[in-house]
């Protein structure tokens, strides 16, 4: 295995090693809610539509038939006897509580009611700091809880005789029968408790989410990851809305669009620059421009990059290897002629008759052609060496566009006939581990890595990443 390899290869434990940065925390916590935020809305109103139902199933109401009483005690000092009178109330109400809960008391009021047991509860409680005790009945039926009062009133004091004795009980206030329940039923509380809890829930999983998340932010997570260099970030880039008879042409990502920013120019420009500095230090012609899952802008970097080559007069052919997918032709806003890559490797079409010239640039692609499903076979004979030979010898650069490394083994197989590879990693998108698998793919085949492109940049909500104020509206 080579130097390089081995570099690469060590980049594989550094995904394990990652200490926990808040900032990028926060800010992926942030980019989950946006992706996700109608599930977690789902997930909080699932949540407190729980706990309504489950308080309004399970609730029970309880009415409460009370009498209040004012306790006077013969205190042997008239100065003394609002002490005496707290006093004896507070022992009062605790022995009251023991006799009428007894068994006994049980037995007598279950009796009075018809019932086989007390259909309710029986409790003697003293009013903190004063000398008024309150004996209560509660009871699911507020009759019952009522009739209950009556039955203890009319035998308390045969079981409470000797503990009464000279104390005074009057009676200042009793409650009749209940109208109301003692407990509310309290759904709405409940179904605020269940929207709390469905908050901390949806929070807790943001935070999951960012903290297990492990994909390239920053240029900086390259060297973290993959010990490779980055090129620069290339901004996310959108389109305003314009008139139905705009030209197609106007929603292009191309350099050439009037339409794409100014930052996105810089970008291309910078990559540029830098792989012509690597390609005349290493005598490399041939460019692999891969990535390592679908959706991650490869082709649009290869459009461009071989556009702003031309553009400085270069020569550059531009070859659609994908050939499960080709898609290149659409890219570039050019018309197939029905063949393309496949047919040449194939050896059914001249490369003459195939390639097409871009504009007025010294710049022209060689499009896919029908698509292929099995293409193994066929990039592993000798067509695929060949062709690649021969455009070599007709450009400065050649710029192969291929499938995703870390899913097919198409750009593994090319690598044998490239001279080197640009990696695009969309920002905060791909897997880190997908990302070092596409890499090692490559690095197997002894295919060196010229450099990454963190594509899609954007800032983020910590601010984090880039200033660019864009998104890709195509």
């Amino acid at each position: 295995m080579s130097q390089y390899n081995e570099k690469v290869s060590s980049s594989r434990y550094n995904t394990q090693i990652e200490k926990i940065d808040i900032t990028n925390v926060i800010d992926d916590m942030f980019k989950s809610f946006l992706r996700i935020w109608w599930l977690l809305i789902i997930m909080i109103s699932v949540i407190s539509t729980f706990f309504y139902f489950q308080r309004k199933i399970t609730y029970k109401a309880q009415y409460r038939a009370s009498i209040t009483y004012t306790v006077n005690a013969n205190a042997p000092y008239s100065y003394a006897s609002n002490f005496y009178d707290q006093t004896t109330a507070n022992n009062l109400g605790k022995t009251m509580q023991i006799l009428l809960s007894s068994d006994s008391m049980k037995q007598i009021v279950s009796k009075d009611l018809g019932s086989n047991k007390l259909p309710g509860k029986i409790k003697v409680e003293n009013i903190e700091g004063t000398n008024m005790l309150t004996i209560s009945c509660t009871s699911r039926d507020p009759q019952v809880a009522y009739s209950m009062l009556q039955s203890v009133l009319n035998n308390y004091k045969k079981l409470c005789q000797d503990v009464i004795g000279a104390t005074k009980l009057v009676e200042m206030d009793r409650s009749g029968i209940p109208s109301v329940p003692m407990n509310p039923e309290g759904c709405k509380s409940a179904a605020k408790t269940g929207f709390t809890i469905g908050i901390i829930a949806s929070i807790f999983l943001l935070c999951v989410m960012a903290i297990t998340k492990k994909t390239i932010r920053k240029e900086e997570d390259f060297e973290k990851y993959l010990n490779v260099d980055c090129y620069g970030p290339v901004p996310k880039v959108h389109f305003k809305k314009r008139g139905k008879n705009m030209d197609e042409s106007a929603n292009l990502m191309l350099l050439d669009n009037y339409r794409i920013p100014g930052k996105f120019i810089e970008s291309i420009r910078s990559i540029r620059t830098r792989l012509e500095q690597d390609a005349n230090k290493n005598g490399h012609k041939v460019f692999i421009v891969t990535s390592a899952i679908p959706s991650e802008g490869k082709s649009t970097i290869s459009c461009n990059l071989a556009l702003g080559l031309a553009r400085k007069g270069k020569t550059v052919i531009l070859v659609d290897f994908d050939l499960r997918s080709p898609t290149l032709h659409t890219y570039m806003n050019m018309e197939g002629r029905g063949i393309g890559t496949i047919d040449v490797v194939n050896g059914d079409a001249s490369l003459e008759d195939t390639l097409i010239a871009y504009k007025n640039l010294p710049l022209c692609l060689l499009p896919g052609g029908e698509r292929v499903t099995d293409t193994i076979g066929i990039l592993n004979g000798n067509g695929a060496k060949n062709l690649i030979e021969d455009l070599k010898s007709l450009a400065d650069y050649v710029i192969l566009d291929t499938p995703p490394s870390a899913m097919l083994a198409d750009a593994s197989i090319l690598a044998k006939y490239a001279d080197s590879a640009l990696f695009v990693v969309r920002q905060d998108y791909a897997n880190a581990r997908d990302i070092v698998e596409g890499v090692m793919n490559l690095a197997e085949e002894e295919l060196p890595i010229c450099g990454c492109v963190l594509n899609q940049a954007e800032v983020g909500i910590t601010g984090y990443g880039y200033g660019y104020g864009y998104g890709y509206g195509y």
